[in-house]
């Protein structure tokens, strides 16, 4: 495994299965603003909280409100990706630091971190309260190094996305993009290619040959 003490997690779409019910739920509040934008435009918002207003909506609070109250009572079934606990499970085993950086609110997440028993596993979690300047922004990054104490030189952030690894780019960590095949109808993997991450994964399973 990558000689790193500090692993980074994003939580929608990395650990957690909850793509799907956010493009559902984005997807349906477009509809009821009149606006039809495809998957792969959505996708290309999912953990930016002005995102929106890129693809035409003036009322973002009202939007972001509908959104949750459409979201928010599917995220109570939300599944964890394959192999994502236990690879959590061995890091903790090699003493290694972990921390879950996420853009979604804490009352989304925390209930979900109590619901699989990983909050044993976990050193440091920051949602969207916690930052002024949300991912891409670094700050996150900073911050949890800054709380967990640790050198970013030993850091490593894992994300499914564009924020996830610019985030890590622009903190200055090595970066790892988890792109199973199931997120192929999120993403384009020509497009996060471009992003030049340090790894790339399908499955968690593989840090451990990185």
């Amino acid at each position: 495994m990558i000689d790193k003490k500090v692993y980074l997690f994003d939580w929608d779409g990395c650990l957690a299965d909850t793509l799907s019910i956010w493009l559902a739920g984005y997807y349906k509040v477009f509809n009821e603003f009149g606006l039809h934008p495809s998957d792969l435009e959505i996708a290309k918002i999912f953990g930016d909280w002005k995102g929106p207003e890129k693809l035409g909506i003036s009322d973002t609070q009202g939007f972001i409100t509908k959104l949750l109250t459409e979201v928010q009572p599917k995220l109570s079934d939300v599944k964890l990706n394959p192999n994502a606990k236990e690879v959590l499970t061995e890091l903790k085993k090699r003493n290694k630091k972990i921390a879950v950086l996420t853009s979604s609110k804490k009352e989304d997440v925390y209930p979900r971190l109590e619901k699989y028993n990983l909050l044993s596993l976990i050193d440091c979690f920051l949602a969207m309260e916690d930052v002024i300047k949300h991912k891409p922004d670094p700050e996150v990054i900073n911050k949890a190094t800054e709380i967990l104490k640790a050198d970013k030189n030993g850091a490593i952030i894992i994300g499914d996305g564009d924020k996830d690894i610019v985030c890590g780019q622009n903190a200055g960590i090595t970066t790892v993009l988890y792109y199973p095949l199931t997120n192929s109808k999120f993403y384009k993997e020509e497009d996060l290619k471009k992003l030049n991450a340090d790894y790339l994964i399908r499955d968690f399973l593989e840090l451990a040959t990185l």
